[in-house]
């Protein structure tokens, strides 16, 4: 644990997401940054003038979305097709692009001073496929396995940052894990782990946030102690979305209740996938019978 403020980074630019709907049903949710002066953050609210794009983003730990200059950079050169796309404000999501200070890194749980604010770090983020839409193919997966996708804050105190702003480091309760190290050892093809005793740690990382990451590590530790054992590849099908408890859920006017949790959709999804199968059952039974009893007829 840090006693005294260091430099950790610097803010670049900040900007604020909305979706596109021109670009068609299947598009409507990839990015378009809007640069900004300057970000008002506020505790237990998303950023003012911020879109959340999907209810699985309206989580209290996902408030601020930093992302390094040098991870664009690096989806740029494995993706070339991206490069006309993946730069400038928000270009990836992000509310804040920020370059470190030299040696610097970032851990689970860090206390950061930026600006006015006071943000504490929940986690790695895990990139969606809005990426490959909105920029090339293999963007995702670069992210993805890599861990290059960015990293997420809660508010700790209000306040408001800008670029140029200085990223000062209060404290570091976890120092044995940097966020990129637990992205990796959850979801990297390389690092992919089955340590027992460390997939515990990482489920009990008081800052980490819960989905995709707590509750992946802590459903992984089951299946050690099972005996159960699968690929890196099958077990990004083990990600336990409708395990979670429902958890404090952000709204435009504050925080919510939970209520909606994007567990329901998916079971609500699911039981009516299940609904509809046995209702087309149903009807080929009574067809068959109709035809059977015109055949027993004719005869």
């Amino acid at each position: 644990m840090t006693s005294q403020s260091s430099l950790v980074g610097e803010v670049i630019d900040c900007a604020t997401n909305s979706s596109p709907h021109e670009l068609g049903p299947v598009r409507e949710t990839c990015y378009r940054g809007i640069a900004r002066s300057s970000l008002s953050l506020r505790r237990m609210q998303r950023v003012e003038g911020d879109t959340c794009l999907a209810p699985t983003h309206q989580f209290e730990w996902r408030t601020v979305l930093f992302m390094d200059e040098a991870d664009l950079a690096a989806v740029v050169r494995a993706v070339p097709d991206a490069k006309a796309t993946l730069k400038g404000p928000g270009c990836a999501g992000q509310n804040v692009t920020f370059r470190y200070a030299e040696g610097a890194e970032l851990c689970i749980g860090d206390v950061v001073r930026v600006g006015t604010v006071l943000l504490e770090l929940t986690g790695p983020r895990h990139p969606c496929i809005k990426n490959t839409y909105a920029h090339a193919k293999g963007v995702h997966q670069v992210m993805l396995d890599e861990g290059r996708a960015g990293v997420f804050f809660r508010v700790l105190r209000s306040g408001t940052l800008k670029p140029g702003d200085t990223m000062s480091l209060l404290d570091r309760p976890s120092p044995r894990f940097r966020y990129r190290h637990v992205h990796a050892l959850l979801y990297a093809p390389n690092q992919f782990t089955w340590d027992l005793k460390l997939l515990e740690q990482i489920a009990c990382l008081p800052a980490l946030g819960e989905h995709r990451y707590r509750a992946v590590a802590r459903k992984r530790a089951t299946l050690v102690k099972e005996g159960v054992r699968f690929s890196h590849t099958d077990s990004r099908s083990c990600r336990p979305y409708r395990d979670e408890p429902p958890v404090m859920v952000l709204g435009s006017h504050g925080a919510g209740d939970g209520s909606n949790w994007a567990g329901w959709p998916v079971k609500i999804w699911l039981l009516g996938g299940v609904m509809t199968t046995l209702g087309g059952l149903v009807l080929l039974k009574i067809a068959d019978k109709g035809n059977n009893q015109i055949i027993a007829a004719q005869t």
